[in-house]
């Protein structure tokens, strides 16, 4: 029990600005503030002690230490488990990996002058901080470019992606990186976080404090859901500007989203845990990875996930379900889910609804549309758009075929060593 106090993994997750293309790390941030780098003094606030997170001197990433995970499933007990060190080959190996700090936006166009981003070309994704028109995010509208408020124009946010899995998968590898896969995501931005926080609902109150004990207590609160008026706020597109949490460096906590042109609404806040921002809510993640075969004919009623952790084998047809593992058996059920097919290895995959936004797992499971020939894509965390109490960092979505993409739609990037 003194690892849920010190937490060894988690706390060894910290901020860098990194080179994706040599995987270096540039240098790494200030563990409370991103403002600045490593070392620097923020009472004196010298340039040479400020951390550019624009990417002139690389992107903005979080490390996150090797560990193993192994759960056991049976009629009377389900547990899962994560350890620093190997305890024997039935332990599944997360490696040691970066994960982009931000859901990344992509160069509309290649700046001149800028140090590492004028080294890249068009479309490479990047996760950074930058307010400039030639990586403007969101539906890439700048009919708000001028306007003061933030949270309003499109400058300095995710891309809201319309791109098909592989063809976002393609630009993601100018740069030497790859879309996060199903299996680093269930690893690390599902189970790091249930295990440290020791509650499924990850939108339960938020509250920094530890318990008397020296536990995690709470939640995340609803983060950035449930907003209403798709026209002047939000809707499909996203809401928060990248590095808007950067306060909280390497840390975990929320703030709040005020709009100058609208009274806040719905009391959003933007969330951050361990350096990562928005980990749900504002816009659904794709995941790589994984295949969700949804053939009616051969299994009615349930849906058989493929996934591998070995990019080379990362695909988006029926032939390529051979080159990848059936990992569990998914419901195709709406309702919030009750259990997970949870294997040795942890999965995360629904197969049994029944639960509610407070019970079981707390997350929501969306019905699956059947399809005949072209498999499916997963999603998870759900978008701003309303049913903010559907969210949440287990909240999945398996209905729009590989070749198909919807509004709302974001990635993250990784690098692993």
């Amino acid at each position: 029990m003194n690892y849920h106090k010190t937490l060894p993994i988690q706390s060894e997750m910290k901020g860098c600005i990194l080179n994706p293309k040599t995987k270096e790390v540039v240098y790494w941030l200030d563990e409370s503030d991103w403002t600045y780098k490593k070392g620097g003094n923020p009472s004196k606030g010298e340039t040479e002690d400020l951390a550019r997170l624009d990417g002139y001197d690389g992107e903005v990433f979080v490390y996150v230490p090797e560990f193993w995970i192994k759960s056991w499933d049976t009629d009377t007990r389900r547990e899962v488990r994560i350890s620093p060190t190997k305890i024997d080959d039935s332990w599944e190996h997360q490696p040691a990996i970066f994960v982009s700090a931000y859901r990344n936006t992509v160069l509309n166009t290649v700046p001149e002058n800028m140090g590492y981003l004028s080294t890249l070309e068009v479309n490479s994704p990047i996760s950074v901080a930058n307010s400039a028109t030639y990586c403007r995010g969101g539906n890439n509208n700048a009919t708000y470019d001028a306007d003061g408020d933030v949270f309003k124009r499109d400058l300095g946010k995710p891309i809201m992606s319309s791109l098909i899995r592989s063809t976002f998968r393609n630009y993601a590898r100018q740069t030497g990186k790859e879309i996060m896969s199903y299996k680093q995501y269930k690893n690390i931005i599902y189970w790091l976080y249930v295990i440290e926080y020791a509650n499924f609902n990850c939108q339960d109150d938020f509250n920094p404090e530890l318990t008397i004990e020296g536990f995690r207590q709470g939640g995340l609160g609803n983060g950035i859901t449930n907003v209403s008026d798709a026209t002047s706020y939000g809707g499909y597109y996203p809401v928060c500007p990248n590095g808007y949490t950067n306060n909280f460096g390497n840390g975990t906590g929320i703030k709040l989203i005020e709009p100058t042109y609208l009274e806040p609404v719905n009391n959003l806040y933007a969330i951050r845990w361990r350096g990562l921002e928005n980990t749900f809510g504002d816009m659904w993640e794709c995941v790589d990875g994984i295949i969700i075969d949804v053939n009616k004919d051969n299994h009615p009623n349930v849906n058989y996930v493929y996934t591998t952790d070995d990019p080379s084998k990362y695909g988006d047809t029926t032939d390529d379900l051979a080159n990848m593992t059936l990992s569990g058996i998914e419901t195709t059920k709406e309702g919030y889910i009750k259990e997970w097919d949870l294997g040795s290895t942890a999965e995360i995959i629904p197969r049994l609804v029944g639960g509610n936004s407070t019970q079981y797992k707390c997350d929501y499971h969306d019905y699956s549309n059947y399809s005949s020939s072209t498999p499916n894509v997963l999603l998870f965390g759900k978008n701003n758009y309303r049913e903010g109490n559907k969210s949440g960092i287990g909240r999945s979505f398996s209905n729009f075929p590989t070749n198909y993409f919807p509004a709302g739609v974001s990635y993250w990037t990784v690098i692993v060593i």
